[in-house]
């Protein structure tokens, strides 16, 4: 019998912190007699606070899109980025999160970098051990622009950055997932006029498919996590931090009767059962078939995350 906890998931924060999150203002207390403030106020607010409740439990990372350095220039100054996450994996660091977004009034600029926020977000789930889940929380509100390569100021601003989908079905294939979260993210098509907005694509549906090829989609027709005020926005940051955090044990002795194995959460055992969909099941998988750690499916999962402890009997 070993008594073991979960191994720590591993979430790099995609941020988007163009020109669009400080001059768009949004309900942010469902009052409507209160003044609305910017959206980047609510990103600032609802980070700073969530993040505490999770740091212990989540090895976490922040890459902001773009960087502090961009402008709101119509040129390639709007895209800069910087050339790595601007806070490294780690645990316990909600306060050196903080420290690195701007403050709640600051005025950002740029472009909507996505991909270049993506890149270095992955870069920190490199490192993650083993049997670590590992996931992007990309925080947006607006469609991808400033692709690689462009060579003009219509295909930087106007031309959507189609490589953003390539990473994200990439890193599934890879195991990582990612959760999609907009902020009044536009069901209209965008025109063709130089606003600095991808020409000819519907921000609500590209959004939609990045949810759906990161792994981890809503149900219903909304696949991403679509949120109207800073109350909706704080609440899906906190139902996807809690989705990410980990159901995977690792106790290191291989099982050499693997189908013996007895896992006990909150005072309930759970046997083996042959074909668990752990996607509908209550129970437990093993990883891989070296049968040294396994992942808890449903009820068992949803305790694990509130205890964070188990007891593994061992087959043998």
């Amino acid at each position: 019998m070993v008594d073991v906890v979960p191994e720590k998931s591993h979430i790099a924060l995609a941020v988007d912190k163009t020109g669009s999150t400080t001059t768009s203002t949004w309900d942010h207390d469902g009052d409507a007699q209160t003044s609305k403030i910017s959206r980047w106020n609510s990103i600032y607010n609802v980070l700073s606070t969530v993040l505490v409740g999770f740091e212990d439990a989540e090895e976490m990372a922040l890459a902001l899109f773009p960087s502090e350095a961009a402008t709101s220039e119509f040129n390639a100054k709007a895209c800069v980025t910087s050339p790595s996450a601007e806070v490294a994996m780690a645990l316990s660091n909600a306060d050196e999160i903080k420290l690195n977004l701007p403050g709640p009034l600051a005025t950002n600029g740029g472009g909507t970098a996505i991909g270049k926020g993506l890149v270095n977000a992955l870069a920190q789930l490199e490192g993650a051990p083993e049997y670590a889940p590992r996931a992007i929380v990309l925080i947006t509100d607006g469609a991808a622009n400033c692709p690689e390569g462009a060579i003009t100021v219509t295909e930087l601003f106007e031309t959507y950055d189609e490589t953003v989908h390539t990473l994200v079905t990439d890193a599934y294939a890879e195991g990582i997932v990612t959760y999609v979260i907009g902020l009044e993210i536009s069901d209209v098509p965008n025109g063709t006029a130089l606003d600095g907005k991808p020409n000819n694509i519907v921000p609500f549906d590209k959004l939609n498919e990045l949810a759906v090829q990161g792994g981890r989609p809503l149900p219903g027709s909304t696949k991403f996590y679509q949120t109207l005020d800073e109350i909706e926005l704080k609440l899906s940051v906190q139902n996807v931090l809690e989705d990410a955090k980990s159901c995977n044990l690792a106790f290191g002795d291989a099982a050499t009767e693997p189908t013996a194995t007895l896992v006990e959460v909150a005072g309930k055992s759970y046997g083996y059962v042959e074909n668990l969909d752990c996607a509908s099941g209550d129970g437990w998988i093993y990883l891989d078939d070296t049968f040294t750690a396994l992942r808890l499916c449903g009820a068992p999962c949803a305790e694990l995350k509130a205890t964070e402890a188990a007891t593994v009997t061992i087959g043998c």
